[in-house]
């Protein structure tokens, strides 16, 4: 960050070509997931995509619940994931 306040170094850090990326949230061991077209993608801290939870239909919105647990709001469905990450990380 810019000592005026900017931000500085901007690179883009994930490109999600299938629809628009919507909901963003960071797990315990630094994962970071994004509603996507077909479910709910999930990106190293690098920005590397690791892994898909697919749903076939667009995650209209997530939340990571603790312990381990996700819910998925799809258009028509709601989903219930296991995943291996304690809780959701405080930024």
């Amino acid at each position: 960050m810019c000592s005026d306040g900017t931000l500085s170094n901007r690179k883009t850090f994930a490109f999600v070509p299938t629809g628009i990326p919507d909901g963003i949230k960071v797990d315990s061991k630094g994962r970071v997931y994004t509603g996507a077209g077909d479910g709910v993608w999930v990106y190293n801290p690098s920005g590397k995509l690791i892994g898909k939870i697919y749903t076939g239909k667009t995650a209209a919105n997530f939340q990571l619940t603790g312990n381990g647990r996700m819910i998925i709001t799809g258009q028509t469905k709601l989903y219930y994931v296991t995943i291996a990450a304690n809780n959701q990380a405080v930024l």
